[in-house]
């Protein structure tokens, strides 16, 4: 077995008192008054032991009677599923079967309650799912890093933690914090790396390292997609911490850098082609705004040309009416004076015409009554 190994099989002294309190806390963990996260109830403070919260990361999260996991939503709301729920009807937390399935959700309870019995920090057996001789079942790396009680990263050596970390796969899941969160840049010592080495400070590091891990597989255990500002704000601590000691590989870090400014530049480049593309933009609305402009005045001109054409065709129409109400008063006068001089005309025509009847009757009537006297006075003669 390689020193690892050695250093994972170590087994921390803890007192009989202590002991027990941890294992009796198992009875006596749910308050029933106060729901938090996506609704589990918030646990009894005895779960977290004597350990205390930590506001800010000064030296290291994890100290004697102090951690930074204490008090974090993330880690209090991880941490109550890994209890049993005695109100449950198989004894679980009804979220710790939606998240992990029952099988897996029984495979981390069990295997929470058994490190806690076995009072050891880890132990590489524990991968194969064998705990202080109870098969608990076979657990991934990530969710067996969380099995894990915080209380005693403070009380063991960098040799153990070396271990554990290399046996869980921590720096990778450091490394994929990281990258997912979008860090790689400003923690360029750390993103060098593909394994850690410390120049310095190796418990403290190892404790941050493992510290962001946890922080990171708790949000992906629980399916959440960021961390509260004040648990990132304890994770850039951490990782300042760790990229202070970190040894950089200067190779991939002089490649990191020429990524960034090339990164740089191509979003200089970007902003760049955009603000041009907003000044075309703007250039365009305005001109298309003044033609528009234009075209409305012109419009506008035209509708009021439009509208002087209307209203001369209606007065023009009006006048025309008025004339054709005064012609046709007119020809209605003239028609009753043209019958008036047609009466007159008719009846002076026929007195006429009578006189003349009567003139003529009356020459006649005297040419005859001349002949006749002219005839009388002839046969006197004879």
């Amino acid at each position: 077995m390689n020193g690892h190994a050695n250093a994972g099989l170590e087994r921390l002294e803890i007192d009989a008192e202590t002991s027990a309190k941890e294992s009796s806390d198992t009875e006596d963990r749910w308050d029933d008054t106060v729901t938090m996260g996506f609704s589990p109830r918030k646990p009894d403070p005895k779960i977290w032991g004597d350990i205390e919260s930590m506001s800010v990361i000064s030296k290291s999260p994890y100290e004697v009677n102090e951690s930074a996991e204490v008090g974090e939503p993330v880690f209090d709301d991880m941490k109550m599923l890994l209890f049993r729920d005695d109100e449950s009807d198989n004894g679980l937390c009804p979220e710790a079967t939606r998240l992990f399935g029952t099988c897996l959700a029984n495979s981390l309870v069990d295997a929470h309650d058994q490190i806690g019995k076995s009072g050891m920090v880890f132990n590489p057996v524990w991968q194969e799912g064998k705990i202080r001789g109870v098969q608990c079942g076979w657990i991934p790396k990530a969710l067996l890093l969380l099995c894990l009680h915080e209380q005693r990263f403070t009380k063991t050596n960098h040799a153990v933690l070396q271990g554990l970390i290399k046996d869980l796969g921590v720096t990778k899941i450091v490394g994929d914090a990281l990258k997912e969160w979008g860090m790689e840049t400003e923690f360029k010592e750390l993103a060098t790396n593909a394994q850690y080495m410390y120049t310095g400070r190796k418990l403290t590091c190892y404790k941050c390292e493992i510290f962001v891990a946890r922080a990171y597989r708790s949000i992906k255990a629980l399916k959440r997609k960021t961390l509260e500002a004040s648990t990132m704000s304890k994770v850039r601590s951490c990782l300042a911490i760790m990229s202070e000691h970190v040894k950089v590989n200067k190779r991939r870090l002089a490649e990191l850098e020429e990524q960034a400014r090339r990164k740089s530049q191509k979003l200089e480049k970007k902003e760049q082609a955009k603000r041009q593309q907003e000044m075309h933009a703007a250039a365009a609305a305005k001109k298309f705004l003044a033609a528009t402009t234009i075209k409305s005045e012109v419009a506008v001109a035209s509708l009021d040309e439009n509208d002087v054409r209307k209203r001369k065709r209606v007065e023009r129409a009006k006048s025309l009416k008025v004339l054709l109400n005064m012609f046709e008063e007119q020809h209605n006068r003239m028609g009753e004076t043209l019958k008036v001089l047609r009466q007159k005309i008719q009846d002076n025509y026929e007195a006429d015409a009578q006189d003349l009847r009567n003139e003529i009757r009356a020459e006649i009537m005297q040419e005859l009554a001349t002949k006749m006297k002219n005839g009388s006075h002839k046969r006197h003669k004879k």
